[in-house]
């Protein structure tokens, strides 16, 4: 899955922007730690639909979040209302930066559920 690896200099918010703009979809979920969150306009969006509570950062930025048992069902709520989700997910840690892959995109037949690992092994 090389052509999905997000840049290591790309920020979080940077990436759920970029994301959401390229492929089109509503909200984007990225693996940080054991959690799964969404920032900016899919925080609200995740509010919107899932109910899921909002805060602020460390960085003043709104966010929400939600553990890696309950990411299947947030995608399946957002899908079958009619709306599109993309996930980002750890995948190893290089000099102090965490390397992500884009695993999940709504309707695309490579980025599919099947690539999920949902699950943190610190």
């Amino acid at each position: 899955m090389d052509d999905f690896k997000r840049p290591l200099e790309e920020t979080l918010l940077e990436m759920e922007a970029s994301i959401r703009t390229e492929y089109g979809v509503d909200a984007v979920m990225i693996q940080k730690g054991f959690f799964y969150e969404a920032y900016l306009d899919s925080a609200i969006y995740m509010n919107r639909v899932m109910g899921l509570n909002t805060a602020k950062d460390l960085h003043d930025q709104l966010m929400t979040g939600v553990p890696p048992g309950g990411l299947k069902s947030c995608i399946e709520t957002i899908e079958g209302q009619g709306g599109k989700i993309a996930v980002v997910e750890q995948v190893e840690k290089t000099n102090r930066k965490m390397r992500r892959e884009l695993r999940y995109v709504t309707g695309d037949a490579v980025l599919n559920i099947n690539n999920l690992v949902i699950e943190y092994r610190p």
